[in-house]
């Protein structure tokens, strides 16, 4: 089952460079999009029981502003979706996972935070390395094949935008959990 979803997601990780060299970037409304892949999370019919968030997810969106980002919607919400089910995962069972999206000029910054155990500081630009994998203990071994936040950091830089991960802290400087940042090009 590893090889076959290792495979599956390598073949996946090399077609991603010519799909989106290929294809012609278009308006998003990442509000609508936002809401219909925080919607997924919800339905237990469509999620399995440990990535669901029922009342887990909260979404900090500004007002009824509808923000558009040069983009794939399928490619952006695969980041977003890559993103919130790893802070899910990574978060205690009923801890939270907050989405904050803020925009500026021409840029749209949406941050992901979950209340995990963070990620190590030397490991905070290795996770996006294509194999490279650090799951929670609770999850088994050979479940993930390490293309997700590589895949994620490929997307983001082909629609020219940013993507990176830090450490949340409190006043004592313990972390707190995990902050991961996309900047997007607004329309």
């Amino acid at each position: 089952e590893r090889m076959d979803r290792l495979i599956s997601d390598i073949s996946s990780a090399s077609r991603l460079d010519s799909e989106l060299s290929r294809e012609a970037l278009e308006p998003v409304d990442l509000r609508a999009s936002l809401n219909a892949l925080i919607e997924t999370y919800k339905n237990p019919l469509l999620r399995s029981k440990k990535i669901q968030g029922q009342d887990r997810i909260l979404l900090d969106y500004p007002g009824d502003k509808e923000i558009f980002v040069w983009g794939l919607e399928g490619r952006i919400l695969q980041v977003l979706e890559n993103l919130i089910t790893n802070a899910l995962s990574f978060s205690p069972p009923e801890g939270k996972v907050s989405i904050h999206v803020a925009q500026a000029r021409k840029t749209v910054t949406i941050t992901i935070e979950d209340q995990g155990p963070g990620i190590p500081e030397n490991k905070l630009e290795t996770i996006f390395e294509r194999f490279y994998t650090e799951r929670p203990e609770h999850e088994a071994y050979g479940k993930h094949s390490g293309l997700g936040l590589s895949i994620c950091r490929q997307i983001v830089t082909a629609l020219g935008g940013k993507i990176f991960a830090e450490n949340i802290r409190d006043y004592e400087s313990d972390i707190t959990g995990a902050r991961f940042t996309v900047i997007l090009n607004t329309v």
